[in-house]
């Protein structure tokens, strides 16, 4: 979606009636497609926070911004569905259609013609670990719900531009990512990520053996909350390593290279 971002991008104006929210696109984030200004109400359900790269930092969220998505946990709407649930935003996307039209990739040669990728039922997990794969810094975030100031709490969304990995619990998703930041981890990254456009793909992250989060495990569970804490606390990739170790040390003899 990234050469029509001026469509799906948008920023939040206000409320209006129940179940509303006054937008308007952001045209000044085409990257090849140039679409013109547009203001006006859509369905807040279809309104969700986005997760892009700039937003990543070691274990904690550095904001979000906001697109217009026809999509929910059982995927893209159904343009029938579309204009039946949601009309405010069927009519903005109607309207829009000239310039999705233009986008190059045979994905969204396929109905409805407002199709996008990136969204399957894995976004949906009850907890996520994100990382930016354009990235050569191993930076991996915790993503649940977030309390964004018009829509509430609320799960976000994930650009297509990261990968994640799909957790079954908050819990477990501070264990991957205390895991994936400790010095262990850190090095071996650093050290195989490629400079390529995907420089820190899922087949890098895929050859570290990362065990399996055991609840009942204390050293994991200490893992899991060490690494909850010092998510506030805005530390850069080394010094939230060192200070990870003393709870990573004790697992950390497990992740290792396939």
């Amino acid at each position: 979606k990234h050469d029509c971002n001026g469509v799906f991008l948008v920023e939040l104006l206000g409320r209006e009636a129940p179940g509303l929210v006054r937008v308007r696109n952001r045209p000044e984030t085409a990257r090849r497609i140039a679409v013109p200004p547009w203001s006006g109400p859509v369905e807040q359900r279809l309104v969700h926070p986005l997760i892009q790269s700039r937003h990543l930092g070691p274990l904690a969220l550095r904001g979000w911004a906001h697109a217009l998505l026809p999509v929910d946990a059982g995927g893209l709407l159904a343009e029938e569905t579309l204009a039946r649930e949601a009309p405010h935003a069927q009519g903005y996307l109607a309207g829009q259609r000239p310039f999705l039209a233009q986008r190059r990739s045979r994905v969204f040669a396929a109905s409805p013609f407002y199709r996008v990728f990136g969204v399957g039922p894995y976004a949906w997990a009850p907890c996520l670990v994100v990382w930016c794969g354009m990235s050569l810094r191993p930076d991996f975030a915790v993503v649940d719900r977030v309390d964004d100031p018009f829509l509430g709490p609320v799960r976000p969304l994930i650009d297509s531009a990261c990968y994640l990995i799909a957790t079954g619990s908050p819990d477990e998703a501070w264990f991957v990512a205390g895991l994936l930041h400790s010095q262990a981890a850190q090095q071996f990254l650093r050290g195989r990520s490629s400079g390529s456009k995907r420089g820190l793909g899922q087949a890098v992250v895929s050859r570290l053996a990362l065990p399996r989060f055991a609840p009942e495990n204390p050293e994991h569970r200490a893992l899991s909350s060490t690494a909850a804490a010092l998510a506030g606390q805005g530390l850069a990739s080394a010094p939230l390593a060192e200070a990870l170790e003393p709870a990573s040390a004790p697992v950390g003899d497990i992740l290792r290279p396939h």
